[in-house]
């Protein structure tokens, strides 16, 4: 895409698809932050060991952490059975929880790829994070 001073600026993609096909694409394309918000607000959540859809009945009494393992203390705090009791009532603290968390996924996974882009083994990681990120738990 071309700016008015003949700059050619990336292509923008706002919020379509998953973030693993926004890899694919080679990092070229500027990435909005509709997608985590989004996929929050009807129960989606991005772990480091897949994508967990908390309105599936499992979770209504899983009593576990959300992701024990996440920079988000809400996600570290509340269990997975609360956040689908919130999401499932339509309160609005559960879609702000699940967007903190969210959110806190996708500045962890730029931070890691970062990290890994300078160790020079990005490839690598990224080929086992894109295989972990579409398992469903």
């Amino acid at each position: 895409m071309k700016g008015g001073s003949g700059i050619r600026f990336p292509a923008s993609r706002s919020g379509n698809g998953s973030g693993c096909r926004t890899w694919r694409k080679g990092g070229r394309r500027l990435w909005r932050g509709v997608l985590p918000t989004r996929n929050a607000r009807h129960g989606m959540l991005y772990t480091a060991d897949g994508m967990i859809n908390i309105k599936n009945a499992k979770w209504k009494d899983d009593f576990s952490p959300i992701d024990e393992n996440s920079t988000s203390y809400t996600s570290r705090v509340h269990t997975k059975a609360y956040l689908r009791h919130l999401i499932y009532s339509k309160e609005y603290l559960g879609a702000q929880i699940a967007s903190l968390h969210n959110l806190c996924f996708f500045l962890w996974l730029v931070k890691e790829a970062r990290k890994h882009i300078i160790e020079g083994d990005f490839l690598n990681w990224k080929n086992g994070m894109v295989a972990r990120m579409k398992m469903r738990l």
